[in-house]
């Protein structure tokens, strides 16, 4: 959304023949960002656009976190406290939240490609996203993002090109040289509101971001990420034994018979000497029956290490296994 917004400043100095606010003739463009209608307008409408996005973001990661955040109250006794379940464990207030108010459920679910329509929540946590469904956790992501850079931008583009610029006029006394020395306090005034406005949004961020990690880290989602982390990991065993299984026996192949270039003949070479190590390590250390081997040197001399080194090194890998079975 900020080139839009850019082209539209930038053609403000573009019409009095200015390049940047760092240029000779930068004191010409005084006054005229706030004379052009177009610029104005234009700002004003995102500047309340960006204040309620933040605004938005912020209350909606502060609600859902109080809704998963257990109740400590006093009991009837001194000093005795009890730790109610989280809010949305009640089904009566869970029926109640809504964080996703009439005016913003359109927008969300546009957003999301149709929402919590097209992808519904699949367990009670994921009800308190609203119209977002379980898109919730990849769509605020973008949100929290996106507006922190449209944030930053904004300070950057109106501090260095205007907000400066017309103090430096006012200051250096040329104001009354320019062509509009009336509308350069109003711009100076404006424009520092604007940039005072984009400096509070980004301070909102740190919080809504912590909200947002919160609100994705506990109770349903602790499952869940358990669950996609052990699958993960059961996929990488898959694919290491199959790498494993069909590279071990690739150094048997001649090198006339691959039809690989001797470059690409090395690196084959060398992963397939990796692959070997990392599929003979796990299968030894699950069958203790086996003799021991050493996979360092074996490992090593794959990759062109001398005998020497590769037996030193393989010294130095027993003693360090020696020494932390000790502890």
């Amino acid at each position: 959304p900020l080139i839009p917004l850019i082209a539209i400043s930038n053609s403000v100095d573009i019409r009095n023949h200015v390049v940047s606010a760092s240029s000779s003739n930068a004191f010409d463009s005084c006054g005229y960002f706030f004379e052009s209608p177009l610029n104005l307008y234009s700002t004003i409408v995102l500047q309340i656009v960006g204040l309620a996005w933040a605004l938005f973001n912020f209350w909606k990661m502060a609600s859902i976190k109080r809704m998963l955040v257990p109740t400590l109250v006093k009991g009837s006794e001194v000093g005795e406290a009890i730790l109610l379940p989280p809010r949305y464990m009640d089904d009566h207030l869970r029926d109640q939240f809504n964080s996703s108010p009439a005016w913003v459920a359109w927008i969300e679910r546009r957003l999301t490609d149709g929402g919590d329509k097209k992808y519904p929540s699949q367990n009670q946590h994921e009800e308190l996203f609203g119209a977002v469904g379980s898109k919730f956790p990849e769509a605020y992501r973008d949100s929290i993002r996106f507006h922190t850079w449209l944030s930053v931008a904004q300070i950057t583009y109106f501090t260095t090109q205007i907000v400066l610029r017309d103090a430096s006029a006012l200051l250096g006394g040329v104001a009354g040289r320019v062509d509009n020395p009336n509308a350069v306090a109003s711009e100076l005034i404006l424009w520092s509101i604007f940039t005072a406005s984009s400096i509070f949004e980004l301070s909102l961020a740190p919080t809504t971001f912590l909200d947002y990690c919160f609100v994705t880290s506990v109770e349903k989602f602790v499952k869940k990420d358990i669950i996609d982390k052990t699958l993960m990991e059961e996929e990488c065993l898959i694919v290491e034994d199959l790498i494993g299984q069909s590279i071990n026996g690739f150094d048997t192949i001649q090198p006339k018979d691959t039809g690989f270039e001797p470059e690409m003949q090395e690196k084959m070479r060398r992963l397939g000497a990796t692959a070997s190590y990392l599929y003979n390590l796990k299968h030894h250390q699950a069958e203790e029956e086996l003799r021991p081997v050493s996979l360092t040197s074996s490992y090593l001399g794959d990759l062109g290490v001398s005998k020497r080194e590769a037996d030193a090194m393989d010294e130095a890998f027993e003693d360090a296994k020696t020494l932390s079975n000790q502890f």
